[in-house]
């Protein structure tokens, strides 16, 4: 299943939306394994965006570990922050 972007149309004047997003029928097990692998499918972009904009920022290396494993000052032990 995949989702598109709303068309409007004009009917006499009225606007109406088309091609909106189609809810699974849970009754039916092939409808609910397509919405299924479509959420599996944008979960993966989604980590994979995710992933690159945090590599971007220094964050984690190629592996995925992060790169700074010390704790800021402000959390170490014995500092004279409180929460």
């Amino acid at each position: 299943m995949t989702i598109e972007t709303p068309s409007k149309k004009e009917y006499a004047g009225i606007k109406v939306m088309e091609n909106l997003p189609r809810f699974p029928n849970v009754h039916d097990p092939r409808d609910t394994y397509e919405h299924a692998q479509d959420l599996v499918r944008r979960a993966g972009e989604h980590i994979n965006s995710e992933v690159k904009r945090l590599q971007a920022l220094g964050i984690i290396d190629a592996n995925g570990r992060r790169i700074r494993t010390e704790l800021p000052p402000d959390m170490r032990p014995g500092s004279k922050t409180e929460t």
